[in-house]
């Protein structure tokens, strides 16, 4: 049970993230994995400065590859850093379809035995099982639904 409506709503954001796009997005790169083109998952955990109750919200990380900051997050060393290095990434991924490039951490190709991606967040590093237990469990209740199960 939740200790109060706070909680309550944090749990709620978190299942809906958790189902509209952590596990949408494991299971939609699982499958890509089965072909020949490499795939790559990152997670934006950068917290906003300006509303930090939002926590890193659904598309916060645009402003940030496109290198389109604006106070307060322009005035942060932290975010000026982590703009560039996304740019970076993106302009190499458009350009080569491999993120990749020197001066940056690596960011790992996506399989789904290791489940790897990269953090974007105070720090750019990579990182493995995002959010797993939470999506293993969604996708055995999505499982035993399809077959028949309650």
């Amino acid at each position: 049970p939740a200790a109060d409506d706070g909680a309550l709503f944090k749990v709620k954001h978190q299942i809906i993230a958790d189902t509209w796009f952590a596990q949408a997005t494991r299971n939609m790169l699982a499958a890509w994995a089965q072909v020949s083109s490499p795939a790559f998952r990152y997670h934006f955990s950068r917290r906003s400065t300006a509303m930090p109750m939002m926590g890193a919200a659904h598309a916060a990380e645009i402003v940030y590859a496109f290198d389109n900051l604006r106070p307060p997050a322009a005035e942060q060393e932290v975010d000026q850093a982590l703009a560039d290095a996304m740019t970076r990434y993106w302009v190499q991924f458009a350009t080569t379809g491999n993120p990749n490039a020197d001066g940056l951490p690596e960011w790992p190709a996506y399989e789904a035995e290791t489940d790897l991606h990269l953090e974007l967040g105070d720090e750019v590093k990579a990182g493995a099982g995002f959010r797993k237990e939470a999506i293993d469990t969604l996708n055995s209740i999505r499982t035993a639904m399809a077959e028949g199960g309650q």
